[in-house]
């Protein structure tokens, strides 16, 4: 299995460790050099571009957002991921966007048909239970990650229904 992640801050790294861990490969980007040079050194295979991301991934693609940005770049930067993606294909967002952009999001790509999940990481994840939200579908093909990165701490809450 292979997973898309976007932010290599120390989140981001902290994910991509548990999913090497479990043999899953991690593909990523940051803006930062220094950090897609810390992460290289730890197994993850990192790219120049968001973009090379996507094109690194097997169908259906999984992307976790990391980026711990003002809420107006990560929505940007979930803009950005629908014109990469095909139907089918996965975001999830790890950490949170702008509560009032959060149906245009949703509408865009669900428009696109690329399927969308939010679920905000707490560390360390020993200590916290996280809630995720957002298609039943995607929810699916996401959830033998989930159960290795959050083992028994998360639960599904069903579709994204109010804003």
């Amino acid at each position: 299995m292979t997973v898309g992640l976007i932010g290599l801050d120390n989140k981001g790294i902290l994910l991509a460790q548990i999913l090497l861990q479990h043999k899953i490969t991690v593909v990523a980007f940051d803006g930062q050099s220094e950090n897609r040079k810390r992460s290289a050194e730890m197994g993850i295979v990192t790219t120049s571009s968001i973009q090379a991301v996507a094109m690194h991934l097997p169908s259906p693609r999984i992307i976790w957002n990391m980026v711990d940005a003002p809420y107006a770049i990560k929505d940007t930067l979930l803009l950005h991921l629908s014109e990469l993606l095909s139907p089918g294909d996965v975001v999830v967002d790890g950490i949170g966007t702008g509560k009032e952009n959060q149906a245009d999001i949703l509408q865009i790509l669900n428009e696109k048909g690329v399927l969308l999940l939010f679920s905000k990481l707490r560390f360390p994840l020993e200590n916290s239970k996280v809630w995720i939200n957002g298609d039943a579908t995607a929810f699916n093909i996401c959830k033998p990650i989930f159960d290795i990165v959050f083992s028994e701490s998360y639960q599904y809450m069903g579709a994204i229904s109010s804003f």
